[in-house]
């Protein structure tokens, strides 16, 4: 299906994880990949805290994880913070990062 769309010269927009980007990488190595993140791993506990969802052992394992995946983001293309209440900038920086993209593969 992402071939189908890129085919046609459409964006296509995938969430996933640090193993799944590399992944991307390979397959389609001009790629843009954006690594979203916390500003830190106390904001991303705080968030898991306030959900609720999680027992404390799963949250250590979910903060462990999400440590691992924080110290592989230097070779993503672009790294945007996500901070509490900055849904907005975070949204408009992924904005602003793929319209540029698009711009200079367009040849601009």
């Amino acid at each position: 299906a992402v071939d189908a769309c890129l085919a046609e010269g459409k964006s296509v927009i995938i969430r996933t994880d640090v193993q799944g980007a590399r992944t991307l990488r390979e397959r389609l190595p001009d790629s843009l990949l954006i690594f979203l993140s916390v500003p830190d791993r106390a904001m991303l506990r705080q968030r898991m805290e306030h959900r609720g969802s999680d027992s404390e052992a799963e949250m250590k394992r979910r903060l462990d994880a999400a440590d691992a995946e924080m110290a592989e983001a230097d070779w993503f293309d672009h790294v945007v913070m996500n901070p509490d209440g900055g849904e907005e900038s975070a949204a408009a920086a992924l904005v602003a990062h793929i319209n540029a993209a698009r711009h200079r593969a367009a040849g601009g």
